[in-house]
């Protein structure tokens, strides 16, 4: 055997578990983790106008931006589909 064809065949073989270890890096980090699966729980708790309290359950998205205008009006949408405007809330999050 040549020195030209072990190279070859070396540079072959490389690229190709080069190529395989770059799809199961890739399948790996494109694999979406559900943060209920994770342990994580995000809720965004406000003060109803007739005195309770409400806990609703929220994406990570809308826990770190709950779109409140300048009047103090909290608008988000809960993770079963409920649309919310409140004033008096804040965000808890268990990890």
């Amino acid at each position: 055997m040549s020195l030209g064809l072990i190279v070859t065949d070396l540079e072959s073989f490389i690229m190709k578990l080069l190529l395989v270890v770059m799809l199961v890096m890739f399948s790996i980090a494109c694999s979406e983790t559900n943060a209920t699966e994770s342990g994580q729980k995000y809720e965004l708790v406000c003060k109803h106008p007739m005195g309770h309290v409400v806990r609703y359950p929220v994406s990570f998205n809308t826990f770190w931006s709950p779109h409140a205008n300048a009047a103090g009006i909290f608008r988000f949408k809960t993770t079963d589909g409920r649309i919310v405007r409140s004033s008096f809330c804040h965000g808890e999050a268990i990890h």
